[in-house]
């Protein structure tokens, strides 16, 4: 070991001398004397540093060249907190001598080690690419196929690393890195033994969420243990969740409880392959023993999984799409009173999958909902603009969460055939939307050389870029082109740019033309449009009268009517009185209840169509500013509302009048149904959605009619769990 020597600098500009003997490598060092900076120690033996690449819990990793090789390299070092402490220099050398034995593609590999100013350090290689734990944090979820691919080549490094000694004990996004040709390389042995020590600081240094129940009780260890926390970054890396991301368990009691009771990934992530969950499920049993017992058994059931990937068993293909509806379909019940929540159990879960990315930063836009809704879309355009298109676009943008590039592109297309069905109520509902869409999406020029076409096209029309629109137009053929042109014009007419406005209309009444017969109706369309523009620019200005209108608003004090004014700006509508129909807007007068505060009061009740309407205004209200965990309670409510619509409606054509849901209790609504005798269990489910509602958790869960069958594929007992796992989680 070298002994560390004293080390006196010098400043250049003033002489002012110091002691850099306990400075580390690559630091910056002011003058006292005269305020001069610099970089100090940028020499580890004989390699040049030139950065630092991080900052971990025992060490720093610097970014350094070797000079002779002509390569960059990384190069570890501990961190100030340890350097100093002879047992953990013995476990950072010990690490290095077995880390060197692993010759793997899929492990990053060390070249040299030794003692350098009193430290010792290892050179390893330099992996240009990016860390999962970025890569999902920002981007979302990775697609299934994907997720397999990375979770094999990293079950082959760390089989390589176990055959040479070794066990990782850290297993997590973090320490998967992914270079631009999408391969996987494991990193970051530091907890890594061939023999458990009497490490007192193991569950400190393990991450929570990943770690292995066996780690937390300091049992013994072995490969299953970096399968467990494996099959948790697979988790991850398919939901994108994290249970202790915004807070850590309050002690390990309360950690092993977490990891005693994890639910099945099937639970609420329908979308997902039967046969991934199943292996991931595997992989995380909380006793060992019931987990793969090596890495080639791991291995073997990765390869049948995919296997099952590669025969269309996932939503990334076609096949996969309609095995995963006729899953849910079959599953719903023949009778009346359960076919009818069945039907809409089923309606709910077949809602399409989060969208899950490609590994790349910049991912091109071929994901599953945008490949099923665009083929959509373009049917629907041969029948022209229509409700039901509109309704397609809007779907996407305000369901999709996790690209906000995507919501922008949406939004637009939404917006685009809004302005041609003439709604100027959603156009503008949807144009204070695309605000805070477009605010989102990353839209500097320097991106768009990164970004897919359909994000360039976005781009174009938000920036004005509407000679590389034009240029796209003359070589396309694609309804959306035509929908982006209509967009801008829009957009840009309301920001007050007549010029670009025009612009993009002619861009519209071009790219219609060039859409041909299958989209005839939608050339139509743009041409009435255009045609009523050019007419509405052609009108002189209306001058507006006064704005007092005293007489009119007076006549209406007199008369105590109130006429429409749920249309006014801003006015927000209260729920609807017992007279009228559910979702009938009345004024919001000055001091009115918030939405929040009418949902509170009707959570007392059993009205779940007032409750529904109250919720999606919620929903919709982004002044509210909702945090996550808010927005995902409400959210479940409006699921369970939306399901006992359909229940309420059921028992409704069966037996009108038999239940009155605003004036009746839980408990007298089950009662009221029970006595109608229909087939099934309707009566019970119904009460235990009342009783979801009202955030009665515990007595839900005991009037669930399935409590007793935790494996029950009945529609209504699959989403149950799911509620229950989400309610309970909020």
């Amino acid at each position: 070991m070298e002994e560390n020597q004293e080390d006196i600098w010098g400043c250049p500009e003033c002489g002012q001398e110091l002691d850099l003997t306990n400075v580390g490598f690559y630091t910056e060092i002011v003058c006292p004397n005269c305020g001069h900076k610099e970089i100090v120690h940028t020499k580890l033996a004989n390699y040049d540093l030139t950065g630092v690449l991080g900052v971990g819990g025992m060490s720093v990793v610097l970014k350094a060249v070797d000079p002779v090789l002509k390569r960059q390299v990384a190069i570890k070092v501990l961190n100030d907190a340890y350097r100093n402490q002879p047992e953990r220099i013995a476990r950072f050398e010990r690490e290095c001598a077995l880390m060197a034995k692993v010759r793997h593609e899929n492990v990053v590999g060390v070249y040299s080690a030794g003692w350098a100013r009193g430290q010792f350090y290892i050179a390893m290689e330099l992996v240009e690419g990016r860390d999962l734990e970025y890569v999902v944090s920002n981007f979302g979820p990775i697609r299934q196929t994907e997720v397999l691919s990375m979770a094999r080549q990293v079950a082959l490094g760390l089989r390589a690393a176990n055959r040479a000694g070794l066990l990782h004990r850290d297993m997590k996004p973090g320490n998967i890195l992914v270079t631009p040709s999408g391969k996987a390389k494991v990193l970051d042995f530091g907890l890594s033994l061939t023999h458990r020590d009497e490490d007192t600081e193991q569950v400190i240094w393990a991450t929570p969420y990943y770690v292995a129940p066996e780690t937390i009780f300091r049992e013994a260890e072995d490969v299953r243990t970096d399968i467990y926390a494996l099959g948790m970054t697979m988790r991850y890396l398919l939901t994108g969740e994290d249970a202790f991301s915004d807070k850590p368990p309050a002690g390990i009691a309360v950690l092993a409880e977490y990891k005693r009771r994890l639910p099945s990934l099937r639970v609420g992530h329908l979308y997902l392959a039967d046969s991934l969950c199943d292996l991931v499920d595997h992989m995380t049993e909380f006793d060992p023993q019931a987990r793969p017992l090596s890495y080639d058994a791991l291995l073997r059931e990765i390869d049948d999984v995919m296997t099952d990937l590669r025969m269309g068993d996932t939503l990334d293909t076609p096949e996969g799409k309609r095995r995963f509806f006729r899953r849910l379909l079959l599953g719903a019940a023949a009778t009346l009173g359960a076919g009818a929540v069945a039907a809409a159990v089923t309606s709910i879960l077949s809602t399409p999958p989060p969208e899950q990315i490609l590994v790349e930063p910049e991912p091109e836009l071929d994901w599953p909902l945008y490949s099923m809704a665009s083929g959509k879309v373009k049917m629907l355009m041969k029948q022209g603009c229509t409700d039901q298109v509109l309704h397609e676009y809007e779907w996407m943008a305000r369901h999709n969460s996790t690209e906000p590039r995507f919501k922008a592109w949406a939004g637009l297309q939404a917006m685009g055939v809004a302005v041609l069905l003439g709604d100027e109520a959603k156009t503008a509902e949807l144009g204070s939307l695309l605000t805070h869409w477009l605010d989102d999406m990353p839209t500097e020029d320097a991106d768009v050389s990164h970004m897919s076409l359909a994000f360039k096209q976005v781009n174009w029309v938000v920036k004005r870029h509407v000679d590389a629109m034009r240029d796209y137009v003359q070589k396309s053929s694609n309804p959306t082109v035509v929908l982006l042109c209509v967009a801008g014009h829009r957009y840009h007419k309301e920001k007050g740019d007549a010029k670009t406005a025009g612009e993009f209309l002619s861009l519209a009444r071009d790219a219609a033309k060039r859409c041909g017969a299958d989209a005839a109706k939608l050339s139509e369309a743009v041409e009435r449009w255009a045609a009523s523009e050019s007419r509405a620019a052609a009108k002189p200005p209306v001058k507006k009268p006064d704005s007092d209108n005293r007489d009119d608003s007076g006549k209406q004090a007199d008369s105590g009517k109130q006429a429409d004014s749920g249309k006014a700006s801003g006015s927000a509508p209260s729920a609807p009185s017992a007279e009228k129909p559910s979702g009938s807007p009345k004024s919001a007068g000055e001091g009115a209840p918030s939405a929040v505060e009418r949902l509170a009061a009707l959570r007392r009740g059993c009205d779940a169509p007032r409750m529904a309407h109250v919720l999606n205004e919620i929903l919709s209200d982004r002044s509210l500013r909702l945090s996550t965990a808010e927005r995902d309670q409400y959210v479940l409510m409006k699921d369970v509302c939306d399901v006992l619509c359909e229940a309420y409606a059921a028992i409704d054509k069966a037996h009108a009048g038999a239940i009155a849901p605003d004036t009746m209790s839980p408990e007298q609504i089950r009662d009221a149904v029970a006595a109608l005798k229909l087939p099934g269990s309707l009566s019970n489910e119904v009460y235990t959605m009342l009783l979801l509602l009202q955030g009665k958790l515990n007595e839900a869960e005991r009037a669930n009619p399935y409590a007793s069958d935790t494996n029950s594929q009945d529609p209504f007992a699959i989403l149950m769990r799911d509620w229950m796992f989400r309610a309970r989680r909020g």
